[in-house]
């Protein structure tokens, strides 16, 4: 095995993903209005473990 290479190339280089290609594949969906109260301030998230 001392004398033997192993050379692992790929088939093909990588398609460059874009934007548009990125929206095509996975939409954007609307998940309706911010729930009320929501908050994502750290305050308020932690606000029982101070």
């Amino acid at each position: 095995m001392e004398a033997e290479t192993l050379l692992f190339r790929p088939k093909k280089r990588p398609r460059v993903l874009t934007a548009d290609i990125l929206d095509a594949e996975w939409p954007g969906r609307d998940m309706g209005p911010w729930p009320e109260g929501l908050s994502l301030r750290r305050e308020d998230m932690y606000e029982d473990r101070i």
